[in-house]
């Protein structure tokens, strides 16, 4: 496509670069907390995992998560690779 530069920089997402603007696709991946999972900007995240596509992550075992760039409502947070979302609590 002209005027679209693609850079693959990461197996799961691609960053599209159009027109001065940079739009990322992010996978959106499921997790289970445990009640002790804390969600702080700038920080890693200790997660469950339940539906990530990487193959380096074993779902449903603790996964640490690259750094928080966003935290939203009900659990909702995004990294640099991904956005997550919570399934559910596991107390």
């Amino acid at each position: 496509m002209r005027g679209t530069l693609m850079i693959r920089n990461n197996p799961m997402h691609d960053v599209e670069h159009q027109a001065g603007q940079i739009v990322y696709k992010k996978p959106i991946v499921h997790y289970i907390s445990d009640g002790f999972t804390i969600i702080k900007l700038g920080e890693r995240a200790l997660i469950y995992p339940v539906d990530h596509p990487s193959p380096w992550v074993t779902n449903g075992r603790i996964a640490h998560t690259s750094p928080i760039i966003r935290v939203g409502d009900d659990g909702e947070f995004e990294t640099w690779n991904t956005i997550y979302k919570l399934k559910e609590n596991r107390q």
